[in-house]
């Protein structure tokens, strides 16, 4: 079987080398239409012998890849994030949406709120993990009260800096790090650190020494942020809903829910929380995810 993946580049990559390993028996090509013009040929002259094409972005507009496999006549799979359903609500709203791809395939995510949300835009969309983490083998507690997030550079506001900026000036004792923007022309409390972007032995180090990570986007995917976090045995804040987390939905929760976790932390003597890491390590297992992946693509191609 030959399977083909689009869309976007890390997830992208990643699946197929991780499938390929998996089940050698079987081809997994990566085609980068987004940026490349040598993705898009190289996805152009695959298509033909493909068995399912993978689009890691559920698609709402104009895609001419995809346009392609409709003409094709291939089979289609539209792996929804984030972003896509944001996307699709506000084209629904404005009445621009485009239907085509989503009717013509079929729908997944790995994320139970993003199957909910496009139920409510009339997209029926299918459950299918494909994130996986290593357990982790830490056994020394934290050391010490640490705050850790991550922002996009140049969308600090959609991540919730005016929260979190909040949230720091109330809890000025505690240092805050901040990942992946560097903070320019942000009104920055003295104990907030911008980290700009670091690399992954880096970002490494902060999930293992700080006992609360928070995450306050707007919208969210299942983010692998937020697993990580907990695999490290830490205390986490979401917008989003999860069983591991502690979900803050309003500005005048933040401070509230904080003042929870920092308890919580403090009375555990700075442990790691196992519960965490025994849960990202039975659900997030590798050998598992690839497994039903594997299984779901095969449904899809057949």
């Amino acid at each position: 079987m030959f399977i083909l993946f689009n869309g976007l580049p890390y997830f992208g990559k990643k699946i197929v080398s991780d499938l390929q390993a998996y089940a050698p028996e079987h081809r997994f090509v990566f085609a980068d239409t987004y940026y490349s013009f040598w993705g898009k040929l190289k996805f152009v002259c695959l298509l033909p012998f493909a068995n399912l094409v993978v689009s890691m972005n559920g698609v709402s507009d104009c895609s001419p890849a995809l346009d392609f496999v409709i003409r094709f006549r291939k089979k289609l799979l539209l792996y929804w994030q984030g972003t896509d359903v944001l996307l699709a609500a506000e084209r629904t709203e404005q009445k621009t949406i485009n239907s085509k791809y989503i009717q013509y395939g079929k729908c997944v995510s790995d994320a139970d709120w993003l199957i909910q949300e496009l139920a409510t835009l009339q997209v029926p969309c299918n459950k299918l993990l494909y994130k996986w983490l290593l357990p982790k083998q830490l056994t020394t507690k934290f050391e010490t009260v640490q705050v850790f997030s991550y922002f996009a550079k140049s969308s600090e506001d959609f991540y919730g800096w005016q929260q979190l900026r909040i949230l720091a000036m109330q809890h000025s004792s505690i240092p805050f790090f901040i990942a992946g923007s560097d903070g320019h022309g942000l009104t920055i409390p003295e104990n907030v650190h911008f980290l700009g972007w670091i690399d992954a032995a880096q970002m490494k180090a902060y999930y293992e020494k700080c006992p609360i990570f928070i995450r306050l986007t707007q919208h969210d995917g299942y983010a692998l942020s937020v697993m990580e976090a907990l695999s490290n045995g830490a205390e986490v804040i979401w917008t989003m809903p999860h069983e591991e987390c502690f979900l803050v939905t309003a500005q005048e929760d933040l401070n509230a829910v904080f003042t929870n976790v920092l308890e919580r932390v403090r009375n555990n003597n700075l442990q790691r929380n196992e519960q965490h890491r025994l849960f990202i390590k039975d659900t997030m297992n590798k050998e598992v995810i690839l497994k039903q992946l594997m299984e779901g693509l095969i449904e899809y191609a057949n």
